[in-house]
């Protein structure tokens, strides 16, 4: 006999993909389907795909009836996630990026700790999983923890804006669909990098009610040759943009929030930092050492990052982010191109070990 579900507690899971290797998405829809919460649609956003990951798409939603597969022009992952939105029929959504995993519980998991708090959103601890398959846990609270009224989002705001608490990704949580379509809370399509993080902050404005589950249920893929540490042109606008749309609210409403606010400054100082690493002195960067470091120079000097630097609290910060600050605000652009450099060398080891 055919299995019935009740659409208001189906959990709609979005996986939006581009030109994602074969092996690494056959992962990730099997961890899905595999889960012991069955009542789950899997939504495939296919953005733009060369034809042969079109085709695989095609082909793996064959083999469950539970997978629904959308095609549309590359328009970036924030538009295709929120073609997944719209096109969602369960209660419930989650963000499943295509080069990660999730452990086959997550779903049975994060469902019983929202219903039983009556909550509208809850996050859990991931596994950094790395190329060379080593594994670590990134757990950011040791208990359960629940955050009711209006201080709830406050509080993790403030640890959202750190992003070694990964509390920031869309991904590794399950919020209610009510809930988004209420605030009418979708990813801003004009970002390309730091959607997440936007997005996140605008959801933790809104919430009355979030739970933490200090486990790890998702696998976060570190892929060296990712988007993120991928060398790029764009990387520079691309996270100006996104820090300033975040820091145009947040100023504002939270200008007498002294804790808020300089953890929006360390915010904005660590994607100083991953454009140093990755674009300014990146080694697929073609430009001479000189231009490159002289290029960084000024970007330290944009409006946005020469007020975040004015505000540097380099207690704030784990010592290998602390020292490239020091040198940037010190204005010691070569030892920050020598630390890069290093940096580099580092990802490399990592991922052939």
């Amino acid at each position: 006999m055919t299995e019935v579900f009740n659409n208001n507690d189906k959990i709609s899971i979005i996986v939006p993909i581009y030109n994602t290797p074969d092996v690494l998405l056959k992962k990730c829809v099997e961890s899905i389907l595999h889960q012991t919460y069955k009542n789950i649609e899997l939504l495939l956003i296919d953005d733009g795909s060369k034809e042969d990951v079109a085709k695989n798409c095609d082909c793996i939603a064959e083999f469950d009836r539970r997978i629904r597969v959308y095609h549309q022009e590359n328009q970036g992952v924030s538009v295709a996630r929120n073609v997944g939105l719209e096109r969602s029929t369960g209660g419930y959504i989650m963000f499943v990026d295509a080069d990660d995993t999730i452990e086959k519980s997550m779903c049975s998991e994060m469902l019983g700790l929202m219903d039983k708090e009556g909550a509208e959103v809850v996050i859990s601890g991931y596994f950094r999983d790395y190329m060379n398959g080593r594994s670590e846990e990134v757990v950011w609270n040791s208990n359960v923890t629940v955050f009711n009224g209006k201080d709830a989002g406050r509080f993790l705001i403030e640890h959202m804006l750190q992003p070694e608490k990964g509390l920031a990704y869309c991904w590794g949580k399950c919020y209610r669909k009510d809930f988004l379509d209420t605030h009418v809370l979708r990813l801003n399509s004009r970002l390309s990098m730091g959607e997440d993080a936007e997005f996140t902050y605008r959801v933790l404005k809104c919430v009355k009610c979030i739970c933490y589950l200090p486990q790890p249920l998702y696998h976060y893929y570190f892929n060296e040759k990712s988007a993120v540490r991928a060398f790029k042109t764009s990387i520079v606008d691309n996270y100006i943009k996104s820090v300033q749309i975040i820091g145009e609210d947040l100023l504002e409403s939270y200008k007498n929030d002294k804790g808020i606010c300089q953890s929006y400054y360390n915010f904005v100082l660590y994607h100083l930092l991953l454009t140093m690493v990755n674009y300014s002195f990146h080694p697929q960067n073609p430009k001479k050492r000189r231009k490159r470091i002289k290029e960084f120079r000024n970007l330290c000097s944009h409006p946005v990052y020469e007020k975040a630097l004015r505000h540097v609290n380099y207690r704030c910060f784990s010592i290998t982010r602390a020292i490239p600050l020091f040198f940037i605000v010190h204005k010691l652009y070569m030892l920050d191109y020598v630390i890069a450099m290093f940096r580099h060398w580092q990802f490399k080891r990592r991922s052939n070990l």
